[in-house]
């Protein structure tokens, strides 16, 4: 009982914080304008360099379109103070695409290696654009989105969402190896950000944990290899979300759903 009134609380409070952030839109349209400052970090060298370092050592293309401006979808909807921001949130796409993501509501992307590009992180907005892309977790979480469609449970066909008209065969793309490594790096990268702004990552969480819509979101295999990587705090938990199954590293005895318990 008292574990269901925390939960309605800071459920409550997520959607306060949620409906001020969307007051605070109808006056600040820096963000989706493209002249919110990336905020990159002032130590040599900074987190930004690090990572284009790091891209070019490993062959990895580097997008930077934390300045472009852009409407739709994909565009940022306010600005958050930099100690509001506290956790990495991880999501796939879902679909393979073919562009650099400008439509996607996430803060970077991970792209897939094609014939005519190699594995490539896209960094869409800077740290403090407040974006629609992780439901509940909105006002504190940085959204790093996975170009993949992942199964919810590693080989288990039942938990790939997969579109109509399309076979599971046809769907199925797991993340890459170059991908988890890249998706690392980016965590990596926002923690380092985040810290050369006086503010602390202290959080990892999935998609999952913030919508009950978004169950196999990011997959076993991104959830497990990059979530709990850097050895954060999990989630939390919030709004409709669900807690990790036991075969995404959550506690003992959660099932991945109702029909698929994971072990």
């Amino acid at each position: 009982m008292a574990q269901e009134r925390w939960r309605k609380r800071v459920t409550m409070i997520s959607s306060n914080a949620t409906l001020w952030d969307r007051v605070r839109t109808l006056v600040d349209f820096s963000a989706w304008k493209g002249h919110l400052d990336p905020q990159d970090g002032f130590e040599d060298p900074t987190p930004m360099e690090a990572l284009r370092a790091t891209c070019e050592a490993q062959g990895w293309g580097l997008v930077d379109h934390r300045q472009t401006p852009r409407r739709g979808r994909g565009r940022a909807r306010g600005t958050r103070k930099i100690e509001d921001i506290y956790a990495l949130w991880y999501h796939q796409t879902g679909c393979l695409i073919s562009s650099e993501g400008l439509s996607i509501p996430a803060h970077s992307l991970i792209l897939r290696r094609t014939d005519t590009r190699p594995t490539t992180i896209v960094l869409l907005h800077p740290i403090r654009a407040y974006l629609y892309g992780s439901h509940h977790a909105n006002p504190f979480a940085i959204t790093i989105e996975v170009e993949a469609c992942a199964a919810g449970v590693s080989g288990d066909p039942r938990t790939l969402w997969t579109p109509k008209g399309k076979t599971v065969a046809e769907h199925w793309a797991e993340a890459s190896e170059d991908q988890i490594m890249a998706t690392r790096i980016v965590g990596q990268y926002y923690i380092d950000e985040v810290a050369a702004q006086d503010g602390a990552v202290t959080h990892s969480g999935n998609h999952r944990n913030s919508h009950k819509s978004r169950v196999s979101d990011p997959g076993q295999e991104i959830a497990t290899r990059c979530t709990r990587y850097h050895g954060l705090l999990p989630g939390p938990v919030i709004g409709s979300g669900r807690p990790d199954p036991t075969v995404w590293g959550g506690d003992e005895g959660i099932p991945y759903s109702w029909r698929v318990r994971g072990w």
